[in-house]
């Protein structure tokens, strides 16, 4: 092995790592000194960490306003449900905000406001 000098002597390089064969637990959501609640940011929308909810990601976050408007409904959104944020604020999850749509009706309303602001909303001609 070869030495390398640091300010108060020669230390020896090795390439044993520090922790080897020690347990290292991870602490996950409240019990991590880091933890804020599981409520984040992910490009427009807000998320929130429920990894036991039937529609949370990989990562156990579910879209806030999915979980406002099943709140409202009492039960879990179908697959063929959307919600339609009205004022088109991704963030503004009040339920005055939200409207339900079929899958179908959510793609012909804002097909329809391409066509009307002749834009692409979804990168579709």
């Amino acid at each position: 092995m070869v030495g390398v000098k640091g300010k108060s002597g020669v230390y020896k390089r090795t390439k044993s790592v520090w922790n080897k064969g020690k347990k290292c637990p991870q602490t996950s959501m409240e019990k991590n000194g880091s933890w804020k609640g599981g409520r984040i940011r992910r490009g427009k929308y807000i998320s929130i960490k429920i990894p036991t909810h039937p529609m949370s990601d990989k990562s156990g976050y579910i879209k806030e306003h999915i979980l406002v408007m099943e709140k409202y409904l009492g039960r879990y959104l179908t697959k063929d449900e959307r919600v339609h944020h009205i004022n088109g604020i991704k963030d503004d999850n009040r339920i005055e905000n939200l409207k339900l749509m079929t899958q179908g009706e959510h793609s012909s309303f804002h097909r329809k406001e391409e066509l009307k602001h002749g834009k692409k909303l979804f990168g579709k001609d």
